[in-house]
Protein backbone atom coordinates (compact mmCIF):
# COMPACT_ATOMS: atom_id res chain seq x y z
CA UNK A 1 0.00 0.00 0.00
CA UNK A 2 3.08 2.14 0.75
CA UNK A 3 4.29 1.51 -2.19
CA UNK A 4 1.38 2.66 -4.68
CA UNK A 5 0.94 5.35 -2.44
CA UNK A 6 4.76 6.42 -3.29
CA UNK A 7 3.82 6.09 -6.69
CA UNK A 8 0.96 7.73 -7.09
CA UNK A 9 2.94 10.85 -5.25
CA UNK A 10 5.55 10.78 -8.10
CA UNK A 11 3.23 11.08 -10.88
CA UNK A 12 1.34 13.78 -9.43
CA UNK A 13 4.36 15.82 -9.12
CA UNK A 14 6.94 15.34 -11.79
CA UNK A 15 10.50 16.43 -11.38
CA UNK A 16 12.45 18.75 -13.61
CA UNK A 17 13.08 17.93 -17.17
CA UNK A 18 16.66 16.16 -18.05
CA UNK A 19 17.29 18.96 -20.36
CA UNK A 20 16.50 21.69 -18.36
CA UNK A 21 19.25 19.97 -15.60
CA UNK A 22 21.90 19.63 -18.62
CA UNK A 23 21.38 23.29 -19.44
CA UNK A 24 21.82 24.41 -15.83
CA UNK A 25 25.13 22.30 -15.70
CA UNK A 26 26.39 23.59 -18.28
CA UNK A 27 25.98 27.03 -17.10
CA UNK A 28 27.69 26.40 -14.06
CA UNK A 29 30.50 24.86 -15.74
CA UNK A 30 30.47 27.97 -18.16
CA UNK A 31 30.51 30.59 -15.23
CA UNK A 32 33.70 28.61 -13.16
CA UNK A 33 35.45 28.30 -16.56
CA UNK A 34 35.14 32.30 -17.18
CA UNK A 35 35.40 33.23 -12.85
CA UNK A 36 38.68 30.66 -13.15
CA UNK A 37 40.10 32.84 -16.30
CA UNK A 38 39.58 36.03 -14.74
CA UNK A 39 40.81 35.06 -11.26
CA UNK A 40 44.14 33.68 -13.33
CA UNK A 41 44.59 36.38 -15.22
CA UNK A 42 44.42 38.98 -12.14
CA UNK A 43 46.08 37.05 -9.88
CA UNK A 44 49.24 34.22 -8.91
CA UNK A 45 46.80 31.33 -7.91
CA UNK A 46 50.01 29.88 -6.37
CA UNK A 47 50.72 32.90 -3.80
CA UNK A 48 46.94 32.97 -3.15
CA UNK A 49 47.18 29.24 -2.03
CA UNK A 50 50.04 29.77 -0.11
CA UNK A 51 48.69 32.47 1.63
CA UNK A 52 45.99 30.37 2.98
CA UNK A 53 48.13 27.67 3.96
CA UNK A 54 50.69 29.63 5.85
CA UNK A 55 47.63 31.67 7.78
CA UNK A 56 49.06 32.31 11.25
CA UNK A 57 45.28 30.98 12.68
CA UNK A 58 44.39 28.34 10.08
CA UNK A 59 42.41 26.57 13.53
CA UNK A 60 39.42 29.21 12.70
CA UNK A 61 39.11 27.96 8.91
CA UNK A 62 37.69 24.85 10.79
CA UNK A 63 35.43 26.86 12.72
CA UNK A 64 34.03 28.29 9.77
CA UNK A 65 33.56 24.61 8.32
CA UNK A 66 32.04 23.36 12.15
CA UNK A 67 29.78 26.64 11.12
CA UNK A 68 28.12 24.91 7.82
CA UNK A 69 27.31 22.06 10.00
CA UNK A 70 25.28 24.19 11.88
CA UNK A 71 23.44 25.71 9.12
CA UNK A 72 22.37 22.34 7.26
CA UNK A 73 21.11 21.18 10.84
CA UNK A 74 18.92 24.33 11.23
CA UNK A 75 17.71 23.73 7.54
CA UNK A 76 16.47 19.86 9.10
CA UNK A 77 15.50 21.30 12.14
CA UNK A 78 13.06 23.91 10.15
CA UNK A 79 11.73 20.73 7.85
CA UNK A 80 10.87 18.60 11.07
CA UNK A 81 8.99 21.76 12.78
CA UNK A 82 6.93 22.45 9.12
CA UNK A 83 6.22 18.62 8.45
CA UNK A 84 4.67 18.17 11.70
CA UNK A 85 2.59 21.07 11.85
CA UNK A 86 1.30 19.79 8.22
CA UNK A 87 0.92 16.27 9.71
CA UNK A 88 3.40 14.29 8.44
CA UNK A 89 6.25 14.00 10.38
CA UNK A 90 9.99 12.99 9.18
CA UNK A 91 13.27 11.62 11.08
CA UNK A 92 16.05 13.34 11.61
CA UNK A 93 17.73 11.18 8.81
CA UNK A 94 15.51 12.28 5.94
CA UNK A 95 15.49 15.68 7.19
CA UNK A 96 19.55 15.74 7.49
CA UNK A 97 18.84 14.11 3.11
CA UNK A 98 16.37 17.06 2.33
CA UNK A 99 18.90 19.45 3.96
CA UNK A 100 21.89 18.53 1.30
CA UNK A 101 19.38 18.46 -1.52
CA UNK A 102 17.92 21.93 -1.00
CA UNK A 103 21.66 23.09 -0.71
CA UNK A 104 22.19 21.37 -4.02
CA UNK A 105 19.24 22.05 -6.32
CA UNK A 106 19.15 25.74 -5.48
CA UNK A 107 23.21 25.70 -6.08
CA UNK A 108 22.70 24.14 -9.38
CA UNK A 109 19.90 25.96 -10.94
CA UNK A 110 19.66 29.64 -12.11
CA UNK A 111 17.48 31.47 -8.92
CA UNK A 112 17.03 28.17 -6.97
CA UNK A 113 14.56 27.85 -9.97
CA UNK A 114 14.67 23.98 -9.86
CA UNK A 115 14.69 23.09 -6.33
CA UNK A 116 11.25 23.53 -4.75
CA UNK A 117 9.83 20.95 -7.70
CA UNK A 118 12.84 18.43 -7.21
CA UNK A 119 12.48 18.86 -3.10
CA UNK A 120 8.53 17.86 -3.61
CA UNK A 121 9.33 15.09 -5.69
CA UNK A 122 11.69 13.53 -3.40
CA UNK A 123 9.48 14.24 -0.17
CA UNK A 124 6.54 12.89 -2.25
CA UNK A 125 8.29 9.81 -3.43
CA UNK A 126 9.16 9.34 0.16
CA UNK A 127 5.55 8.64 1.48
CA UNK A 128 4.69 12.65 2.07
CA UNK A 129 1.28 13.84 0.64
CA UNK A 130 2.23 16.12 -2.34
CA UNK A 131 0.08 19.45 -1.29
CA UNK A 132 1.80 18.62 1.98
CA UNK A 133 5.31 18.13 1.04
CA UNK A 134 5.09 21.05 -1.71
CA UNK A 135 4.01 23.63 1.43
CA UNK A 136 6.61 22.70 3.12
CA UNK A 137 9.01 23.68 0.93
CA UNK A 138 6.84 26.68 -0.05
CA UNK A 139 6.63 27.78 3.94
CA UNK A 140 10.80 27.14 4.26
CA UNK A 141 11.44 29.73 0.66
CA UNK A 142 9.18 32.07 1.54
CA UNK A 143 10.40 32.51 5.33
CA UNK A 144 14.13 32.32 4.17
CA UNK A 145 13.02 35.48 1.64
CA UNK A 146 11.52 37.30 4.27
CA UNK A 147 14.73 36.73 6.93
CA UNK A 148 17.04 37.64 4.39
CA UNK A 149 15.10 40.69 3.51
CA UNK A 150 14.66 41.41 6.93
CA UNK A 151 18.63 41.19 7.41
CA UNK A 152 19.59 43.09 4.48
CA UNK A 153 17.48 45.82 5.46
CA UNK A 154 19.36 46.01 8.79
CA UNK A 155 22.48 45.71 7.24
CA UNK A 156 21.62 48.70 4.06
CA UNK A 157 20.83 50.90 7.12
CA UNK A 158 24.42 50.15 8.90
CA UNK A 159 26.36 50.14 6.22
CA UNK A 160 24.82 52.43 3.56
CA UNK A 161 27.90 53.86 2.73
CA UNK A 162 30.57 51.37 2.57
CA UNK A 163 28.16 49.66 -0.15
CA UNK A 164 27.88 53.02 -2.54
CA UNK A 165 31.25 54.02 -1.66
CA UNK A 166 32.79 51.10 -3.96
CA UNK A 167 32.82 51.37 -7.95
CA UNK A 168 29.65 51.58 -9.93
CA UNK A 169 29.43 48.52 -11.30
CA UNK A 170 29.12 47.46 -7.59
CA UNK A 171 26.13 50.06 -6.80
CA UNK A 172 24.36 48.44 -10.23
CA UNK A 173 24.55 45.21 -9.30
CA UNK A 174 23.65 45.90 -5.10
CA UNK A 175 20.77 47.76 -6.40
CA UNK A 176 19.24 45.09 -8.78
CA UNK A 177 19.68 42.43 -6.30
CA UNK A 178 18.23 44.22 -3.77
CA UNK A 179 15.67 44.96 -6.15
CA UNK A 180 14.74 41.58 -6.52
CA UNK A 181 15.25 40.80 -3.45
CA UNK A 182 12.35 42.85 -2.57
CA UNK A 183 10.17 42.13 -5.46
CA UNK A 184 10.35 38.35 -5.32
CA UNK A 185 9.62 38.17 -1.59
CA UNK A 186 6.63 40.73 -1.85
CA UNK A 187 5.50 37.97 -4.84
CA UNK A 188 5.67 35.22 -2.05
CA UNK A 189 4.02 36.99 0.61
CA UNK A 190 0.90 38.24 -1.86
CA UNK A 191 1.02 34.30 -2.96
CA UNK A 192 0.66 33.21 1.09
CA UNK A 193 -1.61 35.98 2.03
CA UNK A 194 -3.52 37.22 -0.69
CA UNK A 195 -4.32 33.79 -2.96
CA UNK A 196 -7.17 35.68 -4.59
CA UNK A 197 -5.60 38.83 -5.67
CA UNK A 198 -2.95 36.69 -6.79
CA UNK A 199 -5.22 34.59 -8.85
CA UNK A 200 -6.86 37.31 -10.62
CA UNK A 201 -3.45 39.15 -11.38
CA UNK A 202 -1.75 36.03 -12.35
CA UNK A 203 -4.55 34.78 -14.83
CA UNK A 204 -4.61 38.08 -16.30
CA UNK A 205 -0.76 38.53 -17.13
CA UNK A 206 -1.37 34.63 -18.34
CA UNK A 207 -4.00 35.92 -20.57
CA UNK A 208 -1.83 38.74 -21.99
CA UNK A 209 0.97 36.29 -22.62
CA UNK A 210 -1.24 33.91 -24.76
CA UNK A 211 -2.94 36.74 -26.68
CA UNK A 212 0.99 37.78 -27.78
CA UNK A 213 1.77 34.30 -27.95
CA UNK A 214 4.03 34.32 -24.83
CA UNK A 215 2.16 31.62 -23.46
CA UNK A 216 1.51 28.61 -25.92
CA UNK A 217 -1.44 26.70 -23.62
CA UNK A 218 -3.42 29.19 -21.90
CA UNK A 219 -5.60 26.52 -20.59
CA UNK A 220 -2.61 24.38 -19.76
CA UNK A 221 -0.57 27.25 -17.75
CA UNK A 222 -3.93 28.50 -15.67
CA UNK A 223 -4.81 25.24 -14.43
CA UNK A 224 -1.31 24.85 -13.55
CA UNK A 225 -0.80 28.52 -11.90
CA UNK A 226 -4.33 27.75 -9.93
CA UNK A 227 -2.85 24.22 -8.34
CA UNK A 228 -0.24 26.30 -7.19
CA UNK A 229 -2.14 28.61 -6.02
CA UNK A 230 -3.75 26.04 -3.92
CA UNK A 231 -0.67 24.56 -2.35
CA UNK A 232 0.38 28.12 -1.06
CA UNK A 233 -3.28 28.42 0.63
CA UNK A 234 -2.14 24.84 2.30
CA UNK A 235 0.77 26.33 3.40
CA UNK A 236 -0.92 29.65 4.52
CA UNK A 237 -3.80 27.81 6.31
CA UNK A 238 -1.34 25.92 8.57
CA UNK A 239 0.70 28.88 9.39
CA UNK A 240 -2.69 30.80 10.53
CA UNK A 241 -3.95 27.71 12.68
CA UNK A 242 -0.22 26.70 14.48
CA UNK A 243 0.04 29.06 17.17
CA UNK A 244 3.21 30.36 16.84
CA UNK A 245 4.76 28.57 13.98
CA UNK A 246 5.59 31.17 12.04
CA UNK A 247 7.63 32.94 14.86
CA UNK A 248 9.76 29.57 15.36
CA UNK A 249 10.11 29.28 11.47
CA UNK A 250 11.17 32.72 11.45
CA UNK A 251 14.10 32.45 14.73
CA UNK A 252 14.98 29.09 13.11
CA UNK A 253 15.75 30.05 9.76
CA UNK A 254 17.20 33.11 11.67
CA UNK A 255 19.31 31.39 13.56
CA UNK A 256 20.44 29.30 10.62
CA UNK A 257 21.39 32.24 8.19
CA UNK A 258 23.23 34.11 10.77
CA UNK A 259 25.52 31.01 11.41
CA UNK A 260 26.13 31.68 7.02
CA UNK A 261 27.44 34.74 7.13
CA UNK A 262 29.24 33.99 10.14
CA UNK A 263 31.97 32.03 8.69
CA UNK A 264 33.48 34.83 6.74
CA UNK A 265 34.47 36.20 9.43
CA UNK A 266 36.14 33.42 11.02
CA UNK A 267 38.12 33.68 7.61
CA UNK A 268 38.91 36.73 8.38
CA UNK A 269 40.87 35.66 11.95
CA UNK A 270 42.81 32.75 10.03
CA UNK A 271 43.95 35.37 7.73
CA UNK A 272 45.18 37.25 10.68
CA UNK A 273 42.45 39.82 10.81
CA UNK A 274 41.29 41.21 14.18
CA UNK A 275 40.64 45.32 13.83
CA UNK A 276 37.35 44.91 12.58
CA UNK A 277 34.29 43.47 14.77
CA UNK A 278 32.86 40.58 13.88
CA UNK A 279 29.44 42.76 13.19
CA UNK A 280 30.68 44.28 10.57
CA UNK A 281 32.13 42.01 8.78
CA UNK A 282 28.99 39.99 9.92
CA UNK A 283 26.50 42.82 7.92
CA UNK A 284 29.25 42.59 5.01
CA UNK A 285 28.34 39.35 4.20
CA UNK A 286 24.86 39.91 4.25
CA UNK A 287 25.05 42.35 1.38
CA UNK A 288 26.41 40.19 -0.85
CA UNK A 289 23.94 37.53 0.08
CA UNK A 290 21.17 40.61 -1.09
CA UNK A 291 23.32 41.52 -3.81
CA UNK A 292 23.46 37.93 -5.72
CA UNK A 293 21.28 35.21 -4.46
CA UNK A 294 17.80 36.35 -6.00
CA UNK A 295 19.60 36.76 -9.30
CA UNK A 296 18.85 33.77 -11.81
CA UNK A 297 22.57 32.99 -11.42
CA UNK A 298 23.57 29.57 -10.07
CA UNK A 299 25.34 29.46 -7.29
CA UNK A 300 25.87 33.78 -7.90
CA UNK A 301 28.88 31.94 -9.56
CA UNK A 302 31.18 34.56 -10.65
CA UNK A 303 29.68 37.78 -9.15
CA UNK A 304 29.28 36.49 -5.75
CA UNK A 305 33.20 36.01 -6.16
CA UNK A 306 32.89 39.76 -7.73
CA UNK A 307 31.25 41.40 -5.04
CA UNK A 308 32.61 39.63 -2.08
CA UNK A 309 36.38 40.67 -3.42
CA UNK A 310 35.27 44.21 -3.89
CA UNK A 311 33.66 44.55 0.00
CA UNK A 312 36.35 42.14 0.94
CA UNK A 313 39.19 44.97 0.21
CA UNK A 314 37.93 47.18 2.91
CA UNK A 315 39.36 44.35 5.37
CA UNK A 316 42.59 42.99 3.57
CA UNK A 317 45.65 44.64 3.50
CA UNK A 318 46.19 43.74 0.21
CA UNK A 319 44.27 42.72 -2.71
CA UNK A 320 45.78 39.34 -2.93
CA UNK A 321 45.03 38.71 0.84
CA UNK A 322 41.39 39.83 0.29
CA UNK A 323 41.32 37.70 -2.96
CA UNK A 324 42.69 34.96 -1.03
CA UNK A 325 39.81 35.27 1.47
CA UNK A 326 37.35 35.09 -0.86
CA UNK A 327 38.37 32.05 -2.35
CA UNK A 328 38.81 30.52 1.11
CA UNK A 329 35.55 31.85 2.37
CA UNK A 330 33.39 30.15 -1.02
CA UNK A 331 35.13 27.15 -0.77
CA UNK A 332 33.64 26.90 2.88
CA UNK A 333 29.76 27.91 1.97
CA UNK A 334 29.66 27.17 -1.31
CA UNK A 335 32.36 24.77 -3.38
CA UNK A 336 32.87 21.87 -0.77
CA UNK A 337 29.03 21.61 0.14
CA UNK A 338 28.08 21.98 -3.64
CA UNK A 339 30.41 18.89 -4.03
CA UNK A 340 29.49 16.60 -1.09
CA UNK A 341 25.89 17.28 -1.67
CA UNK A 342 26.02 16.65 -5.33
CA UNK A 343 27.64 13.12 -4.72
CA UNK A 344 24.54 12.52 -1.84
CA UNK A 345 22.15 14.25 -4.20
CA UNK A 346 23.75 11.11 -7.21
CA UNK A 347 23.89 8.78 -4.59
CA UNK A 348 20.37 9.01 -3.24
CA UNK A 349 19.11 9.22 -6.73
CA UNK A 350 20.64 5.88 -7.99
CA UNK A 351 19.11 4.41 -4.92
CA UNK A 352 15.92 5.15 -5.61
CA UNK A 353 16.02 4.21 -9.54
CA UNK A 354 17.74 0.28 -8.59
CA UNK A 355 14.80 -0.03 -6.36
CA UNK A 356 12.00 1.04 -8.62
CA UNK A 357 14.29 -1.34 -11.31
CA UNK A 358 14.00 -3.98 -9.15
CA UNK A 359 10.28 -3.59 -7.99
CA UNK A 360 9.47 -3.95 -11.80
CA UNK A 361 11.29 -6.91 -12.62
CA UNK A 362 9.50 -8.89 -9.12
Amino acid sequence: MKEKLMEENIKEHKAPKNRGRLWSFLLIFILLGVTAVVLVREFDIGALVSLVKNSPRIGFVYCGAAIMLLYFSGYAVFMRTASKALGFGIGRFRAALYSALDFFYPSATPGGCGSPAALTVTMSGDGAPPASASAAVIMQTIVFRIVLLLLGSVSGALLFTGYFGTDRLFRTVFIIGAGATVFVTFLFVLALFFTGVTKRVGLLFIGIGAKFRFVKDKAATSARFTESLGEYRAAAKTLKSSRGLLGRLLLETLVQRCALFSVPYFTYLSLGGGEKSFIYIFFLQIGVSVAVDSLPIPGGIGLNEYVSFLLYESLYPTSETAAAAMLLNRAIVYYIPLILTGVITVIRSGLTTLFRKRKETT
